[in-house]
């Protein structure tokens, strides 16, 4: 699956988004700043909270921008948008983070 992030008036920025593959500290930053354990979080990210989402946007965007805040980042969901990659609608499960 594809994460991606399109305000208004600048060019669309598209992260592969693999739940697995994110690193130690990124999942404990999400964790921090959203509450939710990674297996809740990710449960929640594919319900569409917003707070779900907006801990993965913030980590992506910090990879390029490491001094990013949290409350720095605002979107609208009309800036999000998943492109799903074809194969990957029978994958879904892989992708599951493992419980803690």
């Amino acid at each position: 699956m594809y994460f991606i992030y399109k305000p208004e008036g600048v060019e669309p920025t598209r992260w592969k988004f693999e739940p697995s593959k994110l690193m130690s500290p990124e999942v404990e930053a999400i964790e921090d700043h959203t509450g939710m354990a990674f297996k809740q979080w990710f449960e929640a990210f594919e319900q569409g909270s917003f707070k779900a989402i907006h801990g993965l946007l913030w980590i992506m965007l910090k990879r390029s921008r490491p001094t990013l805040l949290w409350h720095e980042v605002q979107f609208c969901m009309d800036d999000i948008d998943f492109e799903v990659e074809p194969g990957d609608e029978d994958d879904s499960d892989d992708e599951d983070p493992k419980e803690a």
